[in-house]
């Protein structure tokens, strides 16, 4: 059987070498999404691990590390994406209330993008963040705009204490406030002693340190050398619980 065509040019195919092309093609892209994934692997076991390396030697290796986003090309998708939902806000959102603002939008792309590589939205956020098109406070990202407008009307802080902590977030929380700073394989610790988390920590060894990372960009925990700290806690020392008297508020809005 032969398909032809015939207009300002002619060609002649056989159904076999359609038929064949298609299952290259379909190869082709079964090796690229598999590609795609183990890199999205290497990435986050990088992020993990950046959570440990000296700050010296963790400049040198990102800084001979490519950029595995695609380049501006892919930036410029991203930030086209964002943009919208960010602007549209009249309150600071959380990075899973504009990931479901992406959700609902018409770019299929980056809806595509999102499913396969959720980490994508966080870098794509942090670049946002260098370039100065959005601030993030507290656990929320807010337009600049926004955000001077909330700061000159005094109603920044309410607005970003709306959202709390769930799960493993509420739980490395709650272990550092009650504990003071810690290091990273104390937590991981004490995630493997918990009966809800050992079986993830098990499976996922990056699991807990992808947890504080987040926990850092959301601007709940902050570093401080190889310490991990709620903001209050980091000129205080290790092991030493929070007051509980009536100056005991600086940890207020935490857990709200």
């Amino acid at each position: 059987m032969r398909v032809s065509e015939s207009s300002s040019w002619n060609f002649s195919l056989t159904r076999e070498e359609i038929l064949r092309r298609r299952v290259e093609r379909d190869e082709i892209a079964a090796e690229i999404g598999r590609l795609q994934s183990k890199l999205e692997q290497e990435d986050r076991w990088f992020e993990a691990i950046s959570l440990i390396l000296p700050a010296q030697f963790k400049a040198t290796l990102f800084s001979i590390m490519p950029a595995s986003d695609g380049g501006e090309a892919t930036r410029s998708v991203w930030r086209r994406a964002i943009e919208p939902v960010i602007s549209a806000a009249t309150r600071g959102l959380l990075p899973k209330e504009i990931a479901q603002g992406i959700r609902d939008g018409d770019n299929e792309e980056v809806k595509e993008r999102l499913a396969r590589n959720p980490n994508g939205l966080y870098a794509a956020l942090e670049r946002m963040e260098d370039d100065g098109q959005v601030v993030r406070h507290a656990d929320k990202v807010y337009s600049a705009a926004l955000y001077d407008a909330l700061s000159q009307s005094g109603d920044l802080d309410d607005d970003a204490d709306e959202s709390g902590l769930t799960g493993v977030g509420l739980f490395i929380a709650k272990f550092i406030l009650e504990n003071g700073p810690i290091r990273p394989k104390t937590l991981m610790e004490a995630l493997r002693n918990n009966d809800e988390f050992v079986e993830r920590v098990t499976k996922n060894p990056q699991y807990g340190y992808s947890a504080l990372s987040r926990l850092v960009r959301q601007g709940r925990l902050v570093k401080d050398g190889a310490l991990y700290a709620v903001p209050s806690q980091k000129n205080g020392p290790s092991g030493v619980s929070p007051p509980n008297g009536p100056d005991a508020g600086s940890s207020k809005g935490f857990f709200e």
